[in-house]
């Protein structure tokens, strides 16, 4: 088994990431990480294979808040997805 996880070119240090987005005011979860994967990878040909069941919540810690995202947010609402690729690589961005 795989994961595809990316490196960020927004980072002095080495840092890593699975592709993530989000979601448009009145869009279904599902569509959106669908539309999130074809807008970061070029991938349409991926069928799911899982889903958390409930939405995913964190605070950052109080010295990390003000540094992390420009001290705009304090933590993140998340729904997470796998998709089993089934297309060929030459399909990938």
């Amino acid at each position: 088994r795989h994961a595809f996880v990316a490196q960020r070119l927004d980072s002095a240090e080495p840092a890593w990431q699975f592709p993530q987005g989000g979601i448009d005011a009145d869009e279904d979860p599902l569509l959106a990480a669908k539309r999130e994967l074809l807008e970061e990878t070029g991938v349409t040909s991926a069928e799911l294979i899982a889903e958390t069941p409930d939405w995913l919540r964190y605070d950052l810690p109080r010295d990390l808040a003000p540094k992390v995202w420009k001290g705009r947010y304090r933590g993140q609402e998340q729904k997470w997805y796998a998709f089993r690729f089934t297309g060929n690589d030459s399909e990938i961005r």
